[in-house]
């Protein structure tokens, strides 16, 4: 941070993006430094022609963003919940059981979220300062005024790399010859989702030596493998960026189907893409005719950006008739079980099911939490149906969780405990001696970007500080920019680092001193194995209540995070035998290596 600015500015120019040279030079020619401050978003470096202006790094206090979360929640339930013609929203959107709301919700809520969060700021600076002068993204939420100087600037689109539409074009090539080439499995009844995307290096039951397999779903497919068909997919990746294409499974002994020759059936298909082209006509009119009937400012952004996502609906929809071809063709199959069955890769392949009858079944596959948009539905919600058959839960307060907050209906919902941990009863701990006090940080994607650069720099920053340590850094399945922790390394000075991706996660926790962690539910799994786990947590939400209920200690900051793992460390903290034994009983079930196995009832209960 740089001078704070005195009470004789009476401009802050407001910088929430990159700025060209022309930008640069129109505010040098436009604004006086004495009586202009620059504030700027967080991650965004200051231009070096403008380093001689005051210039701070701004962002919202914490209980401003948590408060501005649960305001754009209830916006986005209230406008599927919105009645058109006394029909609601979201019923409006329904075609057969596939339904264009609960697709867009999720990712319609973050820019939604993060659009009010610059027009809260816009709103703080005017009390603070007589103009503004703005350099972001458009933000339609935002309202234009005299004293408002808004410089807008569409992002700038990246080509796509080349290699990587190679490498994905020629997959998708050889997976339909493939599937040309081989006989269909006939004689199975249970479908299981997964593919590359969904792979992730753990610990075999039979071996105990590392290999990848569905980060889920791995262990029920290991026990169980002549039960069930897979169907294999490729997700679609962004050509843009630099994240490696995940490499083929190899389900070796497992009866495979691929998912690119199920739509490469479809897209030649005259009828299946006449009929998603009049499915999209149909439900493009409603949207563009309920412009006139919504007068909330808040409900018609959502609502433009449903409408700007055209293309999006039309691939959907068409996934959605290519399966569900595919299922009226092979009606031997008489189950579908899967995870993450609100993502719109998946849904539109559960929606189908549905459709065939097919009794689908949703495992749980992460933490669930009140702001999840994937698991809140709201109680009107039900005339949908948006849920799977049966989902499987981890434990009562997850079940209790769906019940009270995401309005899914208890007899949908199933106790089996958490699959992964089938493997702990087998796990003989393979701890190193006494020696380097190793720091383990599960990272993760998160959509705050700048709580992601904060949790990064300051845990870098403390490790730095412990003499004798280690820290491992495990990067989540979609993380791949190693370049941005190494950098952010190397402003902290830290080198007692290493990165870790291909490792195997309950190995790496097995041999830990402590664990932390933002909100990502490896907390939970380094409680099976009575570690000490950290959140970092600066906005104090404890999301998934960890700090609250004795099994993590809370850190806000580098400087309390320092001092944690330094009482760790000289054994002055320790962890709560009491509170890990009931955390394990009301959010895991069981550890007994069965998981899978009461997995397997629910699936064959179904047929």
């Amino acid at each position: 941070m740089n001078t704070p600015p005195s009470n004789s500015h009476n401009t802050v120019i407001k910088i929430q993006r990159h700025l060209s040279e022309r930008e640069c030079d129109y505010i040098l020619k436009s604004y006086s430094q004495q009586e202009s401050v620059i504030h700027l978003k967080p991650g965004i470096a200051i231009p070096k022609s403008l380093s001689h202006f005051q210039f701070e790094s701004i962002d919202l206090e914490d209980e401003i963003k948590k408060k501005i979360n649960y305001s754009c929640l209830q916006e986005i339930l209230a406008f599927g919940d919105q009645k058109l013609g006394g029909i609601q929203m979201s019923t409006h959107l329904q075609y057969e059981t596939l339904n264009l709301w609960y697709y867009n919700k999720f990712r319609i809520y973050f820019e939604y979220r993060n659009n009010s969060y610059l027009k809260e700021e816009i709103k703080i600076a005017f009390k603070q300062f007589e103009n503004v002068a703005l350099f972001s993204e458009p933000n339609e939420l935002i309202t234009e005024n005299a004293k408002l100087n808004w410089l807008k600037s569409n992002p700038h689109k990246r080509p796509p790399k080349f290699k990587k539409v190679i490498l994905y074009s020629w997959s998708v090539v050889v997976r339909i010859l493939k599937s040309c080439l081989k006989e269909f499995p006939t004689s199975k009844s249970h479908l299981i989702l997964s593919g590359p995307n969904r792979q992730q290096p753990y610990l075999s039951l039979d071996t105990l030596r590392p290999h990848p397999d569905d980060q889920v779903l791995g262990y029920l497919m290991e026990q169980y493998p002549s039960r069930f068909v897979v169907i294999d997919e490729y997700q679609v990746p962004d050509f843009d960026d630099n994240k490696l294409l995940p490499k083929n499974t190899k389900h070796k002994g497992r009866k495979t189907v691929f998912g690119e020759y199920i739509m490469f059936l479809g897209l030649l298909s005259t009828k299946i893409r006449k009929q998603a082209s009049i499915v999209l006509t149909e439900k493009m009119k409603f949207l563009e005719q309920s412009k006139d009937a919504i007068s909330n400012p808040d409900h018609l952004f959502i609502l433009a950006k449903l409408l700007s996502l055209k293309n999006s609906h039309w691939y959907f929809i068409l996934r959605y008739e290519s399966y569900k071809r595919f299922f009226e063709k092979y009606r031997q199959f008489k189950t579908l079980t899967t995870i993450d069955e609100n993502a719109q890769f998946y849904k539109s392949i559960v929606d189908a099911a549905k459709f065939n009858s097919l009794k689908t079944i949703a495992v749980q596959h992460g933490n669930i939490y009140d702001l999840h948009l994937s698991y809140m539905f709201s109680n009107d919600d039900n005339v949908n149906q948006p849920f799977a058959e049966t989902t499987v839960t981890w434990g009562k307060y997850w079940n209790d969780l769906l019940i009270l907050k995401g309005h899914y209906p208890s007899d949908r919902l199933v106790i089996c405990g958490q699959p992964r941990t089938d493997i702990i009863s087998r796990l003989t701990s393979k701890k190193t001696s006494k020696g380097t006090f190793k720091i383990l940080f599960a990272s993760q994607p998160q959509r705050d970007l700048n709580l992601r650069l904060r949790a990064t720099t300051d845990i870098l920053k403390a490790a730095s500080q412990i003499d004798d340590a280690e820290l491992i850094i495990k990067l989540h399945p979609r993380e791949a920019d190693h370049k941005y922790f190494h950098n952010l390394a190397k402003k902290q000075s830290t080198t007692n680092y290493s990165l870790s991706y291909k490792d195997d996660l309950y190995g790496l926790i097995n041999d830990c001193d402590a664990l932390i962690t933002c909100f990502s539910t490896v907390a939970g799994e380094a409680v099976y194995f009575n570690k000490p786990v950290i959140t970092f947590d600066p906005l104090k939400q404890d999301l998934m209540k960890y700090h609250e209920i004795g099994v993590a200690f809370q850190a806000t900051g580098a400087d309390d995070l320092l001092q944690i793992l330094k009482d760790i460390k000289a054994n002055k903290l320790e962890i709560d035998e009491s509170a890990y034994s009931d955390f394990i009983e009301k959010y895991a079930y069981r550890i007994d290596g069965k998981v899978c196995e009461r997995i397997m009832d629910v699936i064959e209960s179904n047929q």
